[in-house]
């Protein structure tokens, strides 16, 4: 498929950039009680901190492992679709902690924690949508949409990818949009956990 090549394009090059902005942030695990009442755009911060300092262990708080939604498309994040049927066959594989431990930095490639780092929390509260500034890394722009839902308790993040090809001779020869939409559910507690990643493009 088309979105998956342009996709993997896109994380391998990013994925060059995260070796850099691994070494800079000092991780430090936090336990947080995930059945103390909390609200849930202070969980959301506690999430977004982790992710940014690269804290493995708090962010993996935030799954309920394993991961068996048929909806989601989270292994297409993080393999390409060959890759996949390998492992696969005609079965369907549920994504484990293990999975979560070995492909962590695809699952949150560098333009996702830049773009989640400048989500204002402010108008994602009052107004339920809120969105990042706009990156760009040579020839891929990316900027990421957020959007809580009251009533069906749910909070998606829209990382939206927009890369431009040319031509050796400087022509655009293609503009490629793609969305890696991760969705999490509020639980009644306050606290969000993930359900599944959706793509588009």
């Amino acid at each position: 498929m088309k979105f998956l090549s342009l996709l993997l394009l896109i994380n391998s090059f990013l994925y060059a950039e995260a070796k850099h902005f691994r070494g800079t942030a000092a991780p430090h695990d936090t336990v947080i009680n995930k059945k103390e009442p909390i609200a849930w755009i202070d969980d959301f911060k506690l999430f977004r901190t982790a992710v940014y300092q690269n804290d493995k262990a708090t962010v993996k708080q935030y799954f309920k492992f394993p991961l068996y939604n048929d909806g989601n498309e989270l292994w297409f994040l993080v393999l390409s679709e060959k890759e996949y049927d390998k492992i696969s066959g005609n079965k369907k594989n549920p994504f484990l902690e293990k999975d979560f431990d070995k492909y962590y930095s695809k699952i949150f490639p560098l333009a996702f924690k830049k773009s989640i780092l400048k989500i204002k929390t402010d108008d994602l509260f009052k107004s339920g949508n809120a969105e990042s500034a706009e990156f760009k890394e040579s020839n891929t722009s990316y900027k990421m949409y957020a959007t809580y839902d009251k009533k069906l308790r749910t909070l998606s993040l829209n990382l939206a990818y927009n890369t431009v090809t040319k031509d050796k001779d400087g022509n655009i020869e293609d503009g490629g949009e793609s969305n890696v939409i991760y969705n999490f559910v509020i639980d009644k507690t306050g606290h969000i956990f993930f359900k599944e990643v959706r793509l588009a493009g």
